[in-house]
């Protein structure tokens, strides 16, 4: 269990040291934290030959054990999997980090924000509990807002990073939504305890809030625009976020689902349309990009699409080639936006338009980005390649619609392989071949490693399959299947190859296709679009609902507690067939008789002293009532009230609206509003002397005082425990009427002053 909590505790204290160990080592820092953080991948690497046995390690801290609600983390091969990249690329970016961002101030905070987020994306992937997910999926948004962030003097900056916020947040409520409701309709809230929820009741609604969450983090249609305006960050930053982590997190939210909704009716066709028309996106974008990071976040979202295609498809075939493409695409991917910074970073430019000549200058950033251009096309020996034929074979199994549709995404992914590799080493531009310097080490080797690591990977298949894939899938209770790098000439080889040099075609010819693609509308106008149709509609609201009238307020509130009363009470089998409990006394009989005439003046009067005389006739008269029914503490609250509001009335009055000039509509709706509140509570008087009253309430509270309250004294406990609500009603009034009281004889001070 303490290899498991050092998965957190490590991250968590660097995370609060950050700053104060920047200032003392300087760019030396992120090198000392991507060593440490290689730690955690060799703690990941022990835990997989554990979970690899059937004998995942858990950690269990009791949360609120009456609730059944405790802390759960459990290392299972398919979360281990995940953590390892999220560990991995983690390291590589902290790395690279020290020569990207060299001394500048802000290195400790973004360090700790970083150590943050990848604390938080393994609380996700290793939380055996669904609020503990939640809780850490929240972490994550919050910590990609702040790192997207970082250059908030950027206007660019600070709008990606409020539109990532805004459509995160949306999916956290979702996510919320389905862990209640998950929570309740099983009676479980760990994921190792959840069956299938197809039968279920709830399921559509499950499923439908399990959706929005995933499509939000990851970014499908029709949210995908939030995607491509976080790039206004950082490098590191969105190599580690948009690239292998963050983005990967709602493929892994609908992965932990598939067990238990996937054999809903809805599951394969909406993931299968939604993952369709993100592919439809990327290809019409990827001709008019122009900038490195643009191109690879919208290959980004191609290749999350195809994690959800493949998911939504479901098969076993399937969900093995999900799992060899997210390991593929965390391999090409990660090099290849640190590429395109160590480029921006060299010659200060990403514009396609603008590069050129850089492969004399920087050959080992070429070497790097040939090699996961290699992977990221699918060309042997790359795990890349096998990856590509495995999403083929599925894909035609499912519909030949969707093999086409892959097919052209493939050729999007080869432009965006080749714009970021041969334009920037080998097309003319001799300026800025002069101005172009090698990257540092410290940038350059993370790249170098996790680049060659998707060549070998492809090379050594069978130990990677057995020792990483295969526990992954058997986690999904997937059976896993063979992997070979080479099937001989197939089908799928053929179509490989046709659509590398269809890419390459594309590639050559993609002035023309940038004219023939439709122009979609970008994500910051959708977001702006959608930020200010919900303004407008608050306004519209405001407007209506805060129109600053008092009486409207009051009146709405009357109607909706009415309405909701009355609602409740028609969808109930109520009894309404009132006991007369005892023979009305002469002074009961007075005090109803005082309170009906009262309130009849009140409503006849026609000026304003005889309405607030009237009205403090039938406070008044309820008092009576109180003090027949032996009811002492109510009577003199309510004899308080009445003299206060009598008084505040009469100081008042003089500054009220004349309300005999009003509409007829508005006296006529006023006139159903008393209506309805009469009938209201002469429904609810007749409920509750309709109940049976033949056990004492008395006896109740002498046998729980002692037992519930802790109490001897039952009164006490009767005031401050059982009916403490009542008890604190009592006191704000009390309370509010000894202010007023105040106020008044400080006014009254000041008129004899004067």
């Amino acid at each position: 269990m303490m290899l498991l909590a050092c998965l957190f505790i490590i991250p968590f204290i660097l995370a609060l040291i950050s700053p104060f160990a920047f200032r003392k080592l300087g760019s030396h820092w992120p090198k000392l934290v991507s060593v440490l953080v290689l730690v955690l991948v060799g703690i990941i690497l022990v835990l997989l030959q554990q979970a690899a046995t059937g004998d995942p390690q858990v950690l269990h801290i009791q949360w609120i054990p009456r609730l059944g609600l405790d802390i759960t983390l459990r290392a299972d091969s398919f979360g281990l999997f995940i953590a390892l990249i999220i560990t991995a690329m983690g390291a590589a970016v902290f790395s690279y980090s020290s020569g990207y961002l060299g001394d500048d101030p802000r290195t400790g905070s973004i360090m700790a924000w970083l150590l943050l987020f990848m604390m938080s994306m393994l609380g996700i992937v290793l939380a055996d509990n669904i609020i503990l997910l939640f809780v850490s999926w929240e972490l994550t948004s919050i910590s990609s807002y702040i790192l997207i962030g970082t250059n908030h003097q950027d206007p660019a900056a600070r709008a990606g990073a409020k539109t990532a916020l805004l459509v995160t947040a949306v999916g956290g409520l979702a996510l919320l939504g389905a862990v209640v409701l998950i929570g309740i309709a099983t009676g479980h809230w760990n994921l190792s305890e959840l069956t299938a929820l197809h039968e279920h009741p709830w399921s559509t609604a499950i499923f439908v809030l399990i959706c929005l969450a995933a499509f939000t983090k990851s970014a499908q249609w029709p949210f995908c625009f939030w995607l491509p305006g976080a790039m206004a960050a950082p490098t590191p930053i969105s190599a580690y976020l948009h690239s292998a982590t963050m983005v990967k997190a709602g493929v892994f939210l609908l992965a932990r689902m598939h067990p238990i909704l996937s054999e809903h009716a809805a599951w394969t066709p909406t993931l299968v349309f939604v993952s369709a028309a993100t592919m439809l996106v990327v290809i019409f974008s990827v001709p008019k990009m122009t900038d490195l990071k643009a191109l690879l976040a919208y290959s980004t979202l191609g290749a999350l699409a195809l994690l959800v295609c493949m998911l939504g498809i479901g098969t076993e075939y399937a969900l093995n080639a999900m799992m060899v493409f997210m390991l593929a695409h965390a391999c090409y991917k990660g090099p290849l936006f640190l590429v395109a910074g160590s480029i921006d970073h060299a010659v200060h430019s990403r514009d396609i338009n603008s590069l050129g000549g850089l492969a004399k200058k920087m050959p080992y950033t070429t070497m790097t980005a040939v090699m996961a251009g290699i992977s990221m096309i699918g060309i042997p020996p790359a795990l890349g390649f096998v990856a590509k034929e495995m999403l083929f074979e599925s894909s035609l199994s499912y519909a030949p619609w969707l093999l086409g549709l892959i097919s052209l995404l493939v050729v999007a992914f080869v432009v965006v392989a080749s714009c970021v590799v041969l334009i920037p080493a080998f097309g003319k531009n001799t300026q800025l071949q002069q101005e172009a310097h090698e990257a540092p080490w410290s940038m350059l080797l993370p790249m170098l490693l996790i680049s060659s690591l998707g060549l070998l990977l492809g090379i050594f298949l069978a130990p990677v399959q057995e020792y990483l894939l295969a526990p992954a899938v058997a986690s999904l209770a997937v059976e896993p299947q063979s992997l070979a790098l080479w099937h001989g000439f197939t089908l799928y080889f053929a179509l490989s190859v046709g659509v590398i040099l269809l890419g390459l075609i594309a590639y050559i010819q993609r002035q023309r296709l940038s004219k023939w693609c439709p122009s979609l509308p970008s994500g910051h106008n959708i977001h702006e679009a959608i930020w200010n149709g919900l303004i407008g509609f608050a306004r519209l609201l405001t407007r209506t609902v805060q129109n600053g009238s008092l009486t409207s307020y009051l009146g709405t509130i009357i109607v909706v507690s009415c309405v909701l009363i009355l609602y409740s009470w028609i969808n109930m089998d109520t009894p309404m067939v009132p006991a007369i409990v005892h023979r009305l006394s002469f002074a009961e009989l007075s005090a109803g008789v005082l309170i009906m005439c009262s309130s009849l003046a009140t409503v006849f009067a026609k000026k304003r002293l005889p309405a607030i005389a009237g009205l403090g006739s039938v406070g008044m008269g309820m008092t009576l009532f109180f003090i027949v029914s032996h009811a002492p503490d109510l009577a003199l609250t309510q004899f308080l009230v009445e003299i206060l509001s009598i008084v505040l009335l009469v100081v008042a009055f003089r500054h009220l609206p004349d309300f005999r000039s009003q509409p007829l509509k508005i006296q006529t709706g006023r006139l159903l509003i008393s209506v309805l509140t009469g009938t209201t509570m002469m429904a609810l008087t007749l409920v509750a002397l309709s109940a049976d009253y033949s056990q004492r309430v008395s006896d109740w509270y002498g046998l729980n005082s002692l037992k519930e309250g802790k109490g001897y004294n039952v009164v006490n406990v009767i005031l401050v425990d059982f009916r403490a609500l009542d008890t604190l009603g009592e006191i704000t009034v009390l309370g509010i009427a000894a202010l007023g009281v105040g106020v008044l004889m400080g006014s009254l001070k000041q008129i004899k002053k004067v």
